[in-house]
């Protein structure tokens, strides 16, 4: 019972500070050099990269932890 309740309180922070970090995410200006044109969109770099395969390989991994303890 005391590990449903410690996975549930984790779960709680982590929503929580996600969405914080999400709404102060969305805030940022545009790109004042285009004007905020659409059709000319700011190209990704290699931190982008590296923050979405970092994301996807935690995934993974727990996603593999938690097959294995069932």
């Amino acid at each position: 019972m005391k590990v449903k309740k410690d996975n549930l309180f984790l779960t709680i922070c982590f929503s929580l500070t996600l969405s914080v970090f999400a709404g102060s995410a969305l805030a940022q200006p545009g790109n004042p050099q285009t004007g905020g044109d659409i059709d000319n969109p700011v190209p990704l770099t290699g931190l982008e990269y590296l923050a979405v395969s970092g994301g996807i390989l935690g995934a993974y991994k727990l996603l593999r932890k938690r097959i294995s303890k069932d």
